[in-house]
């Protein structure tokens, strides 16, 4: 079994459904984190609907925390989720910055959308 992340007709990622659980398990830890809304809904009838205008600044403001610090662990435990998410928001026709670029294209082979 997987779920669809989706933006409406648009699939963003097909993960899993463990992989896609721990993925919005981890948003919904980050989005305390940082103080923001992750822009994913729950999953439902293994559908997992982004709202674009929300998830981008979500995972936006978590590479602003990333690259803002000089904690090894810290950076780590944020590149993980950071790397799926930025794949989705390119996929959704959004940017991130371009100093990810590298890693969401090696990412991004391997994240299927069904």
């Amino acid at each position: 079994m997987s779920c669809y992340f989706q933006t409406g007709d648009l699939d963003l990622w097909n993960p899993s459904n463990s992989v896609a659980r721990l993925f919005l398990a981890q948003a919904g830890v980050l989005a305390e984190f940082v103080g923001l809304p992750s822009g994913l809904a729950g999953i439902v009838d293994d559908e997992c609907e982004v709202d674009p205008e929300v998830f981008e600044p979500f995972v936006r403001e978590l590479i602003d925390r990333h690259d803002g610090s000089v904690h090894p662990v810290l950076r780590g435990m944020l590149e993980g989720f950071i790397i799926p998410a930025a794949v989705m928001v390119e996929r959704g026709g959004g940017r991130i910055p371009v100093s990810w670029s590298d890693r969401t294209e090696r990412a991004s082979g391997s994240m299927t959308r069904g």
